[in-house]
């Protein structure tokens, strides 16, 4: 069952762990710096980093990547 495989730690597909993800916890952890600085707007930043402005704005607001 996935949550107890989940619970003792052989299914963790959270942030770069993902195959899916394209990015890695040292840039989610940039993004948020360099939006809390007002460096960059997100619309910015999504190009940079070459994901969506929904995805930048996910990670900002912490409903993506909360285990950062």
């Amino acid at each position: 069952n996935m949550n107890h495989a989940k619970s003792i730690g052989l299914h963790n597909k959270a942030g770069e762990n993902n195959n899916k993800s394209k990015l890695t916890n040292q840039q989610v952890l940039e993004i948020r710096q360099l939006c809390s600085k007002k460096t960059f707007k997100q619309k910015e930043l999504a190009e940079m980093y070459g994901v969506d402005f929904t995805q930048i704005s996910r990670i900002v607001n912490n409903k993506n990547w909360k285990h950062i």
